[in-house]
């Protein structure tokens, strides 16, 4: 779980719970922090980006400025509202990525120098086992670019 996000609630709920907070905060003088408020609200903004509606995620980060000056907080916000701000998502496609590169650029090494293994290994031909190779190669680099794009 991410910090600032509350599972379990949807983000109508978080912007209810988050608009009440501000209001205390500002009448009060002694309401919960503004940091507390504004994760509630990034985590509300989060959850409409997920759910397609970044108009009202909008509609946070113009609450969150009038609610508070401070410019980490209000980063906060925005960083929600950037494409793809959503990482730990991609997480596991970058590692499937990042993984098969290796995999196939460690076995077209193995493939196209054959007599690293004193051809003890496989009993192919020299032109086979370069072609195996510079194709486990090509695929390599093909997976270490999505890795890199998706980064």
């Amino acid at each position: 779980m991410v910090r600032g996000d509350y599972t379990g609630e949807s983000p109508e709920e978080l912007y209810k719970e988050a608009h009440n907070m501000a209001r205390r905060s500002t009448n009060l003088k002694r309401g919960p922090p503004q940091s507390k408020v504004v994760r509630r609200y990034a985590s509300a903004a989060g959850g409409f980006i997920e759910k397609g509606n970044s108009y009202m995620a909008h509609q946070i980060l113009n609450e969150v400025r009038e609610f508070t000056k401070d410019p980490k907080l209000i980063k906060m916000i925005e960083d929600k509202l950037k494409p793809g701000a959503r990482k730990e998502e991609g997480i596991e496609k970058r590692f499937f990525f990042a993984s098969l590169s290796i995999i196939f650029l460690l076995s077209a090494l193995l493939f196209t120098s054959v007599s690293l293994t004193g051809y003890s290994v496989f009993d192919l031909t020299q032109n086979n086992s370069r072609f195996i190779g510079t194709g486990l190669f090509i695929l390599g680099l093909v997976f270490a670019f999505l890795y890199f794009k998706l980064k």
